[in-house]
């Protein structure tokens, strides 16, 4: 055997010995996906999406959604997939087998193949990202007729009006069980070729295994509609513009027995046992029990009238394809506001409270305080005042801190007066908090200090006390102990002497503005500081640094489930106290969060703070919180926390700039030398999408999991050494992780040949 060079050594050494480290590289920077309109009241959210928003024409023809829940819609400019975030459009220029762009109807079969209708009677298959011709039509058409089964069977007719069905990529002619004309037929729904419904202009005929219905129906020609979806029941329901009939088992029944006052029916939707939705050009119609029982129109939140399609959607939704508007989406309200709508004056609040009767007492900028029974208002307190505290004493007095030196005053007999502040130091003060010791004495914090009202007699606490700055709130924990909090700290009274706790304890406690109390613990939210914890003497402080929503805190609120909400400038959101315990005890650094703001129905997502109580909660666990537009109010328990019922989609992948789709795909062989490969992941959801979090690891490179917002649906590596490798994405709602889908994806990245096991036989018998 001949000696190896010194260089051949080194270089087979350094094959062998050196590794090269990929980077992960996430992109964090959110898809640029424009802001959905929205208009909401207190029973509907509506969200839109229009042209500004991506979609590449604003009719919404009809609407199909496949079982992994990507909502498909047709357009006259082209076929387009939405997952709750983004679109993604299908054109004939793109997909020649398409053949026009201008799609008039949607069907789809238990296979999730999506067949499409064109303006000019073609018939293609959408399946796999490919579009396959079924048959080429023409405008010259009369009808165009089409029916899709459960199975994927196509049945249509052709220019001779023969009746062709299309299966397996075969098509044969079928012969109609009775003497009809296709020519005079405009509609009909095919299950098999024992049941088949042929609509004509003056009447309908019902085949149904051998027997022959005739149904004479009284709409206007060409309003005639069947459903869309290709269900395998007995089931048909069937629209001719001004009545719904349903057909089952050979037996007609009148379902919606309807006038002209809001036009033609365009599509009916069936949701539970007796409630329909109804399109029409008037808006839609909630029909129940053999009335109308709403109408949602232009007049309350709709951006368009003439709404020509219905899909209730694997969310709990309520699709609507509109004539102008765009894609429009019902679902239900959970933040409801009280406003001028509800009788408020002035929509500028400031505190809020729930009296000992259940009243909720709202505190305004300049119009006083309105008091409202079950969101009715009853009664307005001290009009024109400029109200930023309240408080109800033991004797059921009303006391109003105003934003002067003065203290309004309701007493139970009706009786109204002032309580004026002495103006110290040549400073008039403001009441922003009030607290009662005990009956008879009251705290009154101020911008300058703090007062005590005891047998009609107000004093300024002394400056030994340490209390010489703006309070904030005042709080007393369950031991009895009073925190008193404010722009310069915070300070505990025992009933003896003032202990105060500064920046120099915890540099977040510069600016305190409200207190929560629970057990042994004191919560602190403050203005651009986060949230502080306090026990057993020790001060944690969690901030946006540990994935806090916002560091600007003006109420919080702790549920029965042990989670916390909060209200900011930024909107309400929730952490479990699981996660933020763990931060404290060091178990982790980082807290998930749920975040809630206008398009959750909330009419502005800036919460005012300051001011006490900055919220309030009934004994019904209804949550109220002062905003900038009116109070906003919800149950905790009735926000949805839902466990995703999409999967993880993987779908595709991009190299060198060019991509590559594969949905569902398992496994991955890479060529070795790419620079970057990025993976592009989805799961479709339509509720508060905003919510959802992804989570991955690349197994064989790193054990960690990184998380990312679901609106980035990127995830990046850059140059991945030969070896083979396991991706892992989770997508789930912020915490709860426990509950989240998962997919994964087998990866071997291949070497190059130079590290091939026969070039290195072969560089070694060259060098023997």
């Amino acid at each position: 055997m001949k000696a190896l060079s010194s260089f051949t050594l080194f270089f087979l050494l350094y094959l062998f010995s050196s590794e090269c480290i990929a980077q992960p590289y996430v992109k964090l920077s959110f898809p640029q996906v424009s802001d959905k309109g929205l208009k909401v009241n207190n029973d509907n959210l509506i969200t839109f999406w229009n042209t500004e928003n991506g979609l590449p024409q604003n009719s919404v023809n009809d609407i199909v959604q496949r079982s992994e829940g990507f909502i498909f819609f047709a357009t006259n400019d082209g076929l387009v997939r939405f997952d709750g975030v983004r679109f993604k459009d299908y054109r004939f220029q793109d997909y020649p087998e398409m053949l026009n762009n201008r799609i008039k109807d949607l069907f789809i079969d238990k296979n999730d193949i999506i067949y499409l209708v064109t303006e000019s009677n073609s018939i293609s298959a959408f399946r796999d990202e490919k579009f396959t011709v079924i048959a080429q039509g023409n405008y010259r058409r009369n009808f165009g007729l089409f029916s899709v089964t459960h199975d994927g069977n196509v049945y249509y007719d052709d220019e001779q009006h023969r009746l062709i069905k299309y299966s397996g990529g075969k098509r044969t002619q079928v012969s109609v069980p009775f003497n009809t004309d296709l020519a005079q037929v405009r509609k009909m729904l095919i299950r098999d070729e024992a049941r088949m419904i042929f609509i004509r202009t003056d009447s309908t005929f019902i085949w149904d295994n051998g027997k022959l219905i005739s149904l004479r129906t009284r709409g206007v020609p060409g309003k005639y509609s069947l459903p869309h979806t290709t269900s395998d029941d007995n089931r048909f329901l069937l629209n001719d513009g001004l009545a719904v009939y349903e057909i089952k088992s050979g037996r007609i029944t009148l379902l919606i027995n309807y006038d002209q006052e809001y036009g033609e029916i365009n599509d009916v939707l069936g949701v539970g046992s007796d409630t329909w939705y109804i399109a029409t050009g008037s808006g839609v119609l909630q029909y129940k029990n053999g009335k109308i029982i709403s109408v949602l129109s232009t007049l309350n939140g709709l951006p368009s009238d003439v709404i020509k399609s219905l899909l209730a959607d694997n969310n709990g939704g309520i699709l609507l394809g509109s004539y102008d508007a765009g894609l429009i989406r019902i679902s239900e309200r959970v933040f409801k506001s009280l406003n001028v709508s509800h009788g408020l004056k002035n929509e500028s609040i400031n505190p809020v409270l729930i009296r000992k009767n259940g009243n909720l007492l709202i505190g305004t900028n300049g119009s006083g305080v309105f008091e409202l029974k079950d969101q009715k208002l009853i009664n307005e307190l001290f009009p024109g005042r400029f109200v930023w505290s309240l408080l109800e004493t033991s004797d059921n007095s009303i006391y109003a801190g105003l934003a002067s030196n003065k203290i309004a005053v309701k007493s139970p007999s009706g009786r109204f007066h002032d309580i004026n502040i002495p103006i110290e130091r040549g400073i008039t003060p403001t009441v922003t908090t009030l607290f009662e010791e005990k009956q008879g004495i009251i705290w009154i914090g101020t911008t300058i200090g703090l007062y005590k009202l005891e047998n009609e007699k107000i004093s300024l606490l002394p400056s030994q006390t340490g209390i010489t700055f703006h309070i904030h709130d005042i709080r007393r924990d369950p031991s009895g102990l009073i925190w008193i909090a404010g722009q310069d700290g915070l300070i505990r009274y025992d009933g003896k002497k003032f202990r105060r706790y500064d920046k120099n304890d915890n540099e977040g406690l510069s600016y305190v503005r409200t207190i929560f109390t629970s057990g042994d613990e004191i919560w602190l939210g403050t203005y651009g500081n986060g949230l502080i914890h306090f026990k057993n003497g020790k001060f944690t402080r969690i901030t946006h640094r540990n994935g806090l929503f916002d560091n600007s805190i003006s109420s919080i609120h702790l549920d029965n489930q042990g989670i916390f909400w909060f209200s900011s400038n930024k909107g309400v959101f929730a952490v479990d106290k699981r996660e933020i315990d763990n931060v404290i005890n060091g178990k982790e650094t980082r807290v998930s969060f749920i975040k809630f703001g206008r398009n959750d129905g909330m009419i502005s997502r800036e919460c005012n703070g300051g001011f006490t109580p900055s919220s309030a909660a009934d004994k019904n666990g209804m949550l109220y919180i002062p905003t900038i537009s009116g109070v906003v109010f919800f149950n905790p328990a009735e926000v949805k926390k839902e466990k995703l019922s999409t999967p993880v989609i993987i779908e595709g992948y991009e190299i060198n700039n060019s991509f590559f789709n594969f949905e569902y795909q398992r496994n991955l062989e890479l060529p070795f030398g790419n620079d970057r490969i990025t993976f592009y992941v989805n799961s479709p959801y339509f509720n508060d999408n905003h919510n959802l979090l992804y989570k991955y690891k690349l197994e064989g490179f790193s054990d960690s999991w990184v998380w990312q917002s679901y609106m980035n649906n990127v995830i990046s590596f850059t140059s991945l050494p030969p070896g083979k490798y396991k991706l892992h994405v989770k997508a789930y709602y912020a915490f709860r992780e426990n509950e989240a889908n998962e997919t994964s994806l087998e990866i071997t990245v291949l070497p190059p040949f130079y590290l091939t096991g026969s070039f290195i036989f072969f560089l070694i018998i060259a060098l023997i």
